[in-house]
């Protein structure tokens, strides 16, 4: 069983501006019954050392060269399956709160209800991922002047992208955000089949580049809702730290470990995730 891993990412340089990234701490107890594999494996430390083409995953004295092929067809209509008997009954349930949510927010502060996000999923394609807007509608002005009268909280930022208090964020995004209610409207995109329920994050623009050789291993499933990521952690880990869970993830998924991080999302939707903000 495992209960602790150190998570790293080892570089040239190119893709997060530093030599080595130190491997930190995290707490991966989540899934140390799921029956996976990897994670069975795993001894001391999982390292993505992104100088190869494709990157390696490094655990204990042994190493993984990262598959970027797509799972198999019967793999993927499995998934897909999953998805649809997960997000078109949680759609209808939940239609009466995301209409009453949408209401919120929509009279609580000026500008549209919802956030669609340029996204990129499995094999590199794009999607509008939805969410409810949390922010203030001038959030990039109000975002340069919090750089400008805090200059050290930009080098925070661009590490782990989001500020435990966002000057940015509105009260009531506040709160949608610690029980994850702004993703609600992302099972639009499940249906649609942009998505999953459970995968790695979808990336931004900027963070495309910064997966680097890893990148192409973790687009080989589609983006998920919620994943590994979330779970165990989310917004209180690094940047370096997230790419190693999302590889992990995407080399070794199964539906255990998948119904294991739906079990871990529901309990912190109610409880209030530490690392959501």
């Amino acid at each position: 069983m495992l209960g602790e891993a150190s998570l790293g990412v080892v570089s040239n340089g190119s893709t997060n501006g530093s030599s080595v990234v130190a491997p930190q701490i995290v707490d991966l107890q989540v899934l140390s019954d799921s029956g996976n594999p990897l994670i069975e494996r795993l001894e001391e430390h999982v390292i993505v050392d992104l100088r190869q083409e494709p990157a390696v995953l490094l655990y204990g004295d042994a190493s993984v060269e990262l598959d970027p092929s797509l799972p198999s067809r019967q793999e993927r209509l499995a998934v897909r399956a999953l998805d649809l008997a997960i997000a078109v009954p949680a759609a209808i349930v939940l239609f009466p709160v995301v209409v009453a949510l949408a209401a919120v927010v929509g009279l609580t502060s000026k500008g549209p209800v919802f956030y669609k996000s340029n996204r990129q999923t499995r094999g590199g394609k794009w999607f509008e991922m939805l969410k409810f807007r949390t922010m203030v509608a001038d959030a990039d002005l109000v975002l340069e002047q919090y750089f400008s009268d805090n200059p050290d909280a930009k080098e925070r930022f661009e590490r782990h992208n989001k500020f435990k208090v966002d000057p940015r964020v509105t009260k009531i995004g506040r709160v949608l955000r610690k029980f994850s209610l702004d993703e609600l409207p992302q099972l639009l995109n499940v249906i649609r089949g942009d998505m999953s329920v459970v995968g790695p994050r979808p990336q931004l623009d900027f963070e495309v580049e910064r997966f680097g050789s890893a990148r192409p291993t973790v687009q080989r499933v589609k983006g998920g809702m919620t994943g590994l990521w979330q779970v165990s952690g989310r917004s209180h880990l690094t940047f370096e730290e997230r790419l190693a869970l999302e590889v992990e993830y995407a080399t070794s998924r199964s539906l255990k470990g998948d119904m294991a991080i739906i079990a871990k999302t529901a309990g912190q939707m109610v409880a209030g995730s530490p690392g959501a903000y």
